[in-house]
């Protein structure tokens, strides 16, 4: 698996998250929507499956790890005791979370981290215009 519970040690205290998690699947599910949360933002420009393919033993994108980290953290609060979640996880949170927001809008990029060949992006929207007028009203008696 790309990221590891360990690597949330580097982001809180191992005490803390035993006491959040009250259980083992807590944190995986924690773990699994922040990858989750990350590759809806950037899938169309990443290669986010071959990235997510990698194990802590590989070269991974220490930004993304960084990011993951973030959200999953912010979730595992979410989940067992938001009201114990301190102003500084959830600016982390919104901070990451506007950070991939720049990256889906093209105004950011991650480093060390495979774009998609151009024939592979999906940049979305649509480039169509519709003209026309509204329909004539008769407007005299």
């Amino acid at each position: 698996m790309y990221f590891m519970y360990e690597d949330l040690l580097n982001g809180a205290w191992g005490e803390t998250l035993t006491v959040l998690q009250r259980e083992k699947d807590n944190a995986l599910r924690a773990i699994l929507d922040a990858m989750g949360e990350v590759k809806a933002y950037i899938f169309r420009l990443y290669d986010i499956d071959k990235e997510y393919n990698k194990t802590p033993a590989d070269d991974r994108c220490p930004f993304l790890v960084k990011i993951i980290r973030d959200i999953a953290i912010y979730n595992i609060y979410s989940i067992a005791s938001p009201s114990m979640m301190n102003e500084t996880k959830r600016l982390k949170y919104e901070d990451a979370i506007a950070f991939l927001t720049r990256v889906q809008n093209q105004k950011a990029f991650i480093p060390d981290l495979a774009p998609l060949p151009d024939d592979k992006k999906d940049i979305g929207g649509t480039y169509q215009i519709l003209y026309g007028t509204n329909t004539r009203r008769d407007s005299y008696v």
